[in-house]
């Protein structure tokens, strides 16, 4: 047994090669990976109304925006500002992947997504518009952001593997604080930021809501040409 880590583009790979048994899969590939996969209800990860791990950084004002180079490694992030702007400015944005340990974007970028550690720690600097897409999100549905949850092969999903993803959740949630206080420093976060972030804007359970959300997040970016509408993962009893 062990634990591979992996960008999350590459996750829905690993599951379906049978590299690992299960994964924590972004809601936006749930659908990409179709019945024959199954959610468990065993922990997950949203965010209730805001995020300062997802920011767009832009020289123009956002409704001038129309070109965004988006992080390589994450489809969510991508996915969700097509829904967002199709929502808020009823219009596409073209997206511009590309991968940020191989350098920035062009220095006359209109705009750029950071997500993770960077957004805090390492921002790009010189942007005179920096927006929470989370919150632009949760303006509009009135829901969490549902980002990432753990998802196996349909028939895989045993009583040891849930049980186990469900206690190291259980454990995690009752220590939100202290865990934020000690990874912080690592991560180049401020302790403050980094509570606010783990212990506050972060959910991590799946509950009614949650899978309200994911369901709105699926109708969305169908209608927004984000990809194709079509069964998503088979839900596990409980989720």
């Amino acid at each position: 047994e062990h634990l591979v880590r992996a960008a999350p583009v590459e996750m829905p790979e690993l599951l379906e090669t049978g590299v690992v048994d299960a994964a924590l899969v972004e809601a936006i590939d749930l659908p990409r990976l179709g019945p024959e996969f199954t959610i468990l209800p065993a922990g997950a990860w949203s965010m209730a109304r805001s995020s300062l791990s997802v920011r767009l950084f832009a020289h123009v004002h956002p409704e001038a925006i129309s070109t965004v180079y988006a992080d390589d490694n994450s489809r969510q992030a991508a996915a969700l500002l097509r829904i967002v702007w199709g929502l808020e400015y009823g219009r596409e944005v073209e997206i511009i992947p590309y991968a940020p340990e191989e350098g920035d974007p062009p220095a006359n970028a209109q705009a750029t997504i950071i997500v993770g550690d960077r957004a805090v720690a390492d921002p790009p600097i010189g942007f005179d518009y920096q927006i929470d897409i989370v919150n632009r999100w949760y303006r509009h549905t009135g829901l969490p952001l549902p980002w990432a949850m753990w998802v196996c092969r349909t028939g895989a999903a045993t009583a040891e593997l849930r049980g186990r993803l469900e206690l190291s959740a259980k454990q995690g949630q009752s220590c939100g604080r202290a865990l934020a206080s000690y990874i912080a420093p690592d991560h180049r976060w401020p302790v403050d930021l980094a509570t606010r972030e783990i212990a506050d804007n972060g959910q991590y359970h799946i509950c009614r809501c949650v899978l309200d959300a994911l369901d709105e997040l699926t109708h969305l970016a169908a209608l927004y040409g984000v990809l194709p509408d079509g069964p998503c993962c088979h839900r596990s009893q409980g989720a």
